[in-house]
């Protein structure tokens, strides 16, 4: 660890302003991506040094603010890219972000092991981070570094088979909050976690697992949080020299955070609290996983003079795209997005009248998109994974690319992304199929509480954001469950706002081979909806709620 020292003059260290990138210096290239922000962005790149909240909307442009902010301050002394830490929740965000800090001329990296050469910027998740520190700390006092366990591993000595799953999910919980295996029951029964098991049998599996890893020596993952932020408040000398490394912060996506990723947050602040933090409000969807959107509004009371920049227009989606998905969040949205795109196309909502007949209608819909477009560019979102088999095989019957779950790996072969709401977040295709609207899967059935159910609506606007030009809306009127006869379903209770702002059924949709349904008039903005729930609307292959399938090709 280097030594404790004063702070810097602000000079910069160096100039590698006319260091040659892509034949281009680095200065050219910052004033060029400074030159293309607005307004909004660039007085968040530019706001003097101090704590800075940027709260940015769904397709406003956030990561290239951040890392534009860090270049900013570097090129004009006000940072030093040694002294700069940027961490993220993803490692596919890390490795994004340290490329377009490259490009700008910041060289970056993840934080180094102990004894390794460093140099720029350290780019890294918070755990990544977190596991540096205690590394450090031991290396610093001659201690063997602390093994991280296997989870999955230690799971495999002391929990079924059949049970490993749950037990794993609820560990990664207590973890994320700091809630210890005596102390699990009675805090998940407070958050109204409803695993498959009896809350005092998950405790009681959670307190063997936590035997096995002390028995090995070893550390959980998520333990490596917890112990960073312990270490920088309970030695003083390693949390002064961590500080004075680290003296300038940047935290992408605070809105993901957990209680123990907060407090590793709020524990790296120097006394100067040199920070800029970016995130969304209207996109927290882990609260299941630990996180807490309710820290970020929390953050002024910990860091003094904090200044907040809103970012509110939406650079990705057409104007029709952004109200829609801001009409399913309700009095719940934060802020009041707007589009900075042309106007495009309405987007479309359908009902069908089983999950095949509606696998049928996107596999029409995606065949109509993909005239004069890579695949790639289109993608099927669900709430679930069990959603995407159906789908996944019609796509494939009407001979249909798939990549199935990519997740951010985003493969090199051209395929349709058929994946989930929660693995969509941080992407963008230019046309998306959300499936599956209906109560019980938008929202889970499991979200009965107030926070539960909040957050099954922001990640329907998470979805409903991925869409630049063309989204397309669909549930089924029946559904199968495994080994079990249909069910009869209702659509979400989220698609009333949704439907006024859709187009019906027009000429030009699925293949009347796919499709019998017929265009109906529309005598008020809920009749299809209430036609439906009162079981007087058809029941064929189509629904009274309008259907997609239009071609369009439009330049983004």
């Amino acid at each position: 660890m280097e030594p404790a020292s004063p702070a810097t003059s602000g000079e910069p260290v160096g100039d590698t302003t006319r260091e040659p990138v892509g034949g281009r210096s680095v200065a050219d290239r910052l004033a060029g991506a400074l030159a293309r922000l607005t307004d909004a962005q660039r007085a968040a790149v530019t706001a003097p040094a101090g704590p800075l909240w940027v709260e940015a909307g769904a397709g406003s442009g956030k990561t290239s603010v951040l890392t534009v902010r860090v270049a900013h301050r570097v090129a004009t002394g006000t940072a030093e890219a040694s002294h700069a830490l940027v961490c993220t929740f993803t490692r596919r965000a890390a490795t994004e972000l340290a490329g377009r800090l490259a490009a700008l001329g910041v060289p970056a990296g993840p934080p180094p092991s102990p004894g390794a050469p460093s140099a720029g910027a350290h780019v890294g998740t918070l755990h990544r981070v977190a596991l540096h520190l205690v590394r450090r700390h031991a290396a610093d006092r001659g201690r063997p570094a602390p093994t991280v366990g296997d989870r999955v591993r230690h799971l495999a000595r002391t929990v079924p088979d059949e049970l490993r799953d749950v037990v794993a999910t609820e560990v990664a919980w207590a973890r994320s909050r700091a809630i210890a295996p005596a102390a699990y029951a009675e805090a998940a029964e407070r958050a109204e976690r409803a695993p498959r098991l009896p809350l005092e049998q998950v405790a009681t599996l959670f307190a063997a697992y936590d035997r096995s890893l002390a028995r090995a020596g070893a550390l959980d993952v998520d333990d490596l949080v917890v112990r960073a932020a312990d270490l920088l408040e309970g030695d003083r000398r390693f949390g002064d020299a961590v500080r004075w490394r680290y003296r300038h912060l940047f935290v992408d996506e605070l809105q993901d955070v957990t209680p123990a990723q907060f407090r590793l947050v709020v524990a790296l602040l120097g006394p100067e609290a040199d920070l800029t933090a970016v995130g969304d409000p209207n996109q927290a969807i882990y609260g299941w996983n630990g996180a807490d959107p309710t820290l970020v509004a929390s953050l002024g009371e910990h860091v003094a003079g904090l200044v907040t920049v809103r970012l509110d227009e939406n650079h990705r989606s057409t104007p029709e795209i952004v109200t829609a998905a801001a009409a399913v969040l309700g009095h719940q949205l934060v802020g009041a997005p707007k589009s900075r795109r042309l106007s495009g196309r309405r987007p479309t909502l359908s009902s069908w009248a089983d999950e095949r007949a509606e696998a049928d209608g996107v596999a029409d819909v995606v065949l109509g998109w993909s005239a004069g477009r890579r695949w790639g560019d289109l993608a099927v979102l669900a709430r679930t994974n069990d959603q995407l088999t159906v789908v996944e095989q019609a796509l494939r019957r009407v001979g249909v690319p798939v990549r199935r779950n990519a997740g951010g790996a985003r493969p090199d072969e051209d395929a349709v992304d058929v994946t989930t709401f929660h693995q969509a977040k941080g992407l963008e295709w230019w046309g998306v199929c959300a499936v599956g609207l209906e109560d019980g899967l938008v929202p889970i059935s499991s979200s009965a509480s107030g926070d539960r159910r909040a957050e099954e609506r922001r990640l329907l606007y998470v979805a409903l954001t991925r869409a630049t030009d063309e989204l397309s809306c669909s549930w089924a009127r029946t559904r199968r469950v495994p080994g079990r006869p249909p069910v009869r379903r209702a659509p979400s209770p989220w698609l009333g706002a949704l439907e006024p702002l859709t187009e019906p059924l027009a000429p030009g949709g699925p293949s009347p081979t796919r499709s019998a349904a017929v265009s109906q008039p529309k005598p008020s903005p809920f009749a299809g909806l209430r036609a439906i729930l009162d079981g007087t609307a058809p029941l064929g292959d189509g629904g009274a709620l309008g259907l997609v399938g239009q071609k369009r090709v439009t330049s983004t």
